[in-house]
């Protein structure tokens, strides 16, 4: 480029073709330079990735929905933005199908093509559903759509407005778990309504920074609203927030334990969002099983819906081991065979991965025998446990870094000699090979449990026939 301007940064994407004769496995190591003269630093010039290897071909279509702004009262208009992905390695055409909720009817869609967004009309569309051919998407390429829906006037307060987007591609999709996405809103009395929520994200073991978002849901002009953020015990504000909202917002109030925010105006369907940065007091930054709780309020008198005025979060330091697990197959009957699928993980972001390895068991209950573990939906990859001591199945599973998740189907059988009416608990349980390295706040996930009550085996009788001769 000729020139860069001060303060000034952009992203530039490069697909390569991979030669056709590499073996699954191969290392693949990519460096990005730029170069200037003179140059302050130039020890931040260069960047490499060295963590792709070549792999087997591999299908993986997403999508996500999430709420983009609204007038939620009969006669509205509520708007959803979709993000739709190829989480493959393989080429592959797309289609989304967004089904519209009862009371609802389409309006609009657009397509995000860099800062501006162009009209994109569905494929079809009828009073269920609209459908959009997304065409042929590369791997790692990603559209983003914002749909519109008008509620109708009819619509009565109270309706529930459960809005799902599905994805779907010309090939088997290795991995169905994040093909559909789905948001739910209610229809509410028309007047005054403010929406407050609050996120949060870890920098480093020593910061957290919160967003808050505040959406006009309502039918009234909002003016001179003030929301206010109680700050975690043992954290203290930086100074560093920033908002991007049209309008003036200005912190107008800041304690030790308090701030708070004034935004000038806000019309029917418009929303503003903020973050800021509290840093970690010395004692307890970096440490391991910490909470920090924190509430953000925004009170509007004569709110139609007073409760969502407010919101808290909790942030906790150290890794969250998590495990879920229900049953996904099979006949509950005596010799039946029974599949639990399983998802773990570490729920927690940041810098909170655990520091050694995991450990999975699941303890059977009498009556219920382990089978196999596989990929979900794919029995002929197992997953051999390290030990299967009687009723007690271990696999070891290496360090979980943070925001990551896995699942794995769990198939058992029945004791043949079980009776109509037996109630079979199997439990799994996700630790860290050092819980005091790794100690969590909150443990009351790490354990999932599963229940079937045995049923009677189906019986299926013939007619009896008669013949006289």
């Amino acid at each position: 480029t000729p020139s860069v301007p001060g303060f000034w940064g952009d992203q530039l994407y490069v697909r390569l073709a991979l030669d056709p004769g590499l073996a699954p496995g191969t290392q693949l190591t990519n460096t990005a330079e730029i170069a200037t003269t003179p140059d302050a630093d130039p020890g931040n010039n260069q960047s490499q990735r060295n963590d792709v290897w070549v792999g087997d071909p591999y299908w993986n279509a997403s999508v996500y929905k999430n709420f983009g702004w609204g007038i939620l009262v009969p006669g509205g208009v509520i708007e959803y933005n979709l993000h739709v992905r190829n989480n493959g390695n393989v080429a592959a055409s797309f289609t989304v199908t967004d089904a519209l909720p009862a009371g609802t009817s389409f309006v609009s869609a657009w397509l995000q093509q860099g800062p501006t967004n162009v009209p994109f009309p569905p494929d079809s569309v009828d009073s269920a559903m609209a459908v959009w051919d997304l065409g042929v998407m590369e791997p790692g390429d990603w559209m983003n759509l914002q749909v519109r829906l008008a509620i109708a006037a009819a619509t009565p307060v109270g309706a529930v407005l459960e809005n799902c987007a599905r994805v779907a591609m010309d090939h088997g999709d290795a991995w169905l778990m994040d093909n559909e996405s789905c948001h739910v809103a209610l229809v509410n009395t028309p007047g005054p309504n403010l929406v407050i929520e609050k996120t949060y994200q870890w920098n480093g073991g020593g910061q957290l920074e919160y967003e808050i978002q505040v959406r006009n849901v309502g039918t009234t002009e909002l003016s001179n609203g003030v929301f206010t953020d109680t700050l975690p015990a043992d954290t203290t504000f930086n100074g560093n927030w920033w908002h991007w909202f049209q309008e003036p917002v200005t912190l107008t109030h800041q304690s030790a334990g308090q701030l708070a925010w004034t935004f000038h105006r806000m019309e029917p369907g418009w929303s503003t969002g903020l973050r800021f940065q509290v840093d970690l007091d010395g004692g307890v930054a970096g440490v391991r099983g910490l909470a920090f709780t924190n509430t953000v309020e925004a009170p509007v008198a004569g709110d139609v819906v007073p409760a969502d005025n407010t919101y808290t979060v909790t942030a906790y330091s150290g890794p969250d081991l998590y495990i879920e697990k229900q049953h996904s197959g099979g006949q509950p009957v005596p010799g039946g065979y029974i599949t639990f699928t399983v998802e773990f993980g570490n729920a927690n972001g940041g810098p909170w991965s655990t520091s050694a390895g995991t450990h999975l068991t699941d303890t059977l209950p009498a009556g219920m025998t382990f089978v196999t573990a596989t990929v979900p939906g794919d029995p002929s990859q197992p997953w051999l446990p390290e030990t299967v001591d009687g009723n007690n199945v271990v696999w070891g599973w290496g360090g979980m870094g943070s925001n990551n998740s896995w699942f794995f189907d769990l198939v058992v059988q029945i004791d043949p000699a079980a009776t109509s009416g037996d109630v079979l608990m199997t439990t799994t349980e996700v630790g860290s090979d050092d819980p005091a390295q790794d100690a969590e706040y909150d443990y009351s996930n790490n354990t999932a449990a599963a229940t079937i009550i045995v049923e009677a085996p189906f019986q299926i009788y013939l007619p009896i026939l008669f013949r006289n001769y």
